[in-house]
């Protein structure tokens, strides 16, 4: 948690989870059917060892992103 810096896994989290790509109930994590972890340094702990699991979730949520950003200037115009 601390003597790192800017945790990338921890802030993929905390967009994730409101963006919907990553799902979360209780206190697990999923990314579709990767199971991340149960509690939220378990799942950032996952993430640092699957640089490709990370890379994959960082993708969708630009890709989710991208989409409500899309469907919100089609409501408005």
């Amino acid at each position: 948690m601390y003597n790192e810096g800017i945790s990338i896994p921890g802030d993929l989290l905390d967009v994730g989870v409101p963006v919907g790509t990553i799902e979360k109930k209780g206190n697990s994590y999923a990314f579709g059917e990767v199971k991340l972890g149960v509690g939220r340094e378990n799942a950032k702990q996952f993430l640092r060892e699957n640089p490709t699991v990370m890379k994959d979730i960082r993708t969708k949520i630009l890709e989710d992103m991208k989409h409500r950003e899309t469907a919100t200037q089609s409501v408005i115009s």
